[in-house]
């Protein structure tokens, strides 16, 4: 190669030469193991050699005129904290040697890789970010169908902050976009006009957790052709989701409701994260349950500790995963942890106690259930998120079990009435 460019056969390309490594599984221990695979990758996009590896491909990257811009995608996805030690470890004298650009991504959950280089952190998606990318997923076929997913989205605050993570807008919009169906074809000149709606985004800047201001005139259509295509992403290629091809029925009988489409969001996560991670399938059953534990026994809608948290979670590493889902995270204060939303602590207890309720088994339900007799408006938050994960009729007075209680389920089921 280096004779090549002398000899005027090759010019170098004027601009950054991008080159992706997946870490996803990958054990590296020496920064010679590290060059082996950028120099792999290298050659599976250029054809390098024809059969026989040369002696030192990785001279390569000493050629001054090239360069270099290396995305090492998944810090995170080495699959324990030794060999993410030992990968940063190999590194660094890359980076000593070669003039390479280097982009290490990973999950936030992910500490000592700070004395690498320059840390950024991936910004949230905005109003507008998420509602151009629900025009996209859509595709210009409804107009209606566009309206009705952005106001189911928006008329709960917190999960409207959940949609502002990529992974959650990604794995919400194909149960919701199956609800809702419409003839007329979106344009850019289609704006949200409702004041309820209107009204709610502006209580979402009075929310403790971080959340964009947002504006309603943003809820207009990125000014694009109607025929805007959807967006090709990982989940809707391993469900199978056919969202170009044929058009949406609307939910025959009972329209999806907010405990519903969060018992869809979050084992779709589950399912896809556990591929990133090589642990059993029982272990990961047992984190579940573990998160569903802690939301109504530990949490109960307030930070708790983590030291009391990862005693539900064996082994250590079970901690880590839920965190990485994005379900808990750390506080302010050191040592606390606190879910994600106060939604998504509701709902965890509240999937935590459906399988007792659907059995029939109000004995071990209401043990749980005592757990957090002193925290009232969460239960009664718990109590209303398992109404609408409850698809039958079930009497949830069995939870209660005194009278204050049960004049607190009448109460709630005249507010909520069940839909049957």
């Amino acid at each position: 190669m280096t004779e090549a460019i002398d000899s005027e056969r090759f010019a170098p390309p004027p601009n950054w030469i991008p080159v992706y490594l997946s870490l996803q599984g990958v054990r590296i221990k020496e920064g010679a193991q590290l060059s082996a695979e950028l120099i792999n990758a290298v050659h599976r996009l250029a054809c390098l050699w024809d059969s026989e590896r040369p002696s030192e491909p990785e001279r390569l990257f000493d050629n001054p005129d090239l360069h270099w811009l290396i995305c090492l995608d998944g810090l995170d996805e080495i699959w324990d904290f030794e060999g993410q030690k030992h990968f940063m470890e190999a590194l660094k004298p890359l980076l000593r040697r070669y003039s390479m650009k280097v982009i290490l991504t990973t999950r936030p959950d992910i500490t000592g890789y700070e004395g690498l280089g320059k840390v950024v952190e991936v910004a949230l998606f905005d109003a507008s970010q998420i509602t151009t990318y629900i025009a996209n997923y859509v595709g210009g076929r409804s107009r209606e169908g566009y309206r009705q997913v952005v106001e189911f989205l928006s008329s709960n605050e917190e999960l409207w902050a959940l949609c502002s993570v990529p992974l959650y807008l990604e794995a919400a919009l194909p149960e919701l976009v199956g609800e809702y169906s419409g003839s007329q074809k979106l344009s850019s000149s289609d704006v949200i006009q409702n004041e309820q709606l209107a009204s709610t985004y502006t209580q979402l800047q009075d929310l403790s957790i971080p959340m964009p201001r947002i504006d309603v005139n943003l809820l207009m259509l990125p000014p694009a052709s109607d025929e805007v295509e959807p967006p090709q992403n990982t989940l809707d290629n391993q469900k199978g989701i056919k969202a170009s091809e044929e058009p949406y029925e609307p939910y025959p009988e009972r329209p999806i409701n907010l405990g519903q489409l969060l018992h869809r969001i979050y084992p779709a996560v589950r399912d896809r994260e556990s591929i990133r991670h090589p642990y059993q399938p029982h272990t990961l059953r047992r984190w579940w349950r573990a998160t569903g534990e802690v939301a109504i026994c530990l949490a109960k809608g307030e930070d708790f500790e983590s030291n009391q948290a990862e005693e539900y979670f064996k082994p250590e590493e079970g901690i880590n995963w839920i965190l990485s889902l994005g379900i808990m995270q750390p506080t302010d204060n050191d040592g606390w942890l606190q879910y994600a939303t106060k939604l998504t602590n509701e709902y965890f207890a509240a999937a935590f106690l459906l399988p007792f309720v659907e059995k029939g088994d109000s004995k071990e339900a209401r043990k749980y259930w005592r757990q957090c007799r002193d925290k009232p408006t969460f239960q009664q938050g718990v109590y209303k998120m398992l109404d609408e994960l409850v698809l039958h009729s079930v009497d949830l007075t069995n939870l209660t079990g005194g009278k204050l209680w049960t004049g607190i389920v009448k109460a709630l089921q005249r507010i909520y009435p069940r839909r049957t």
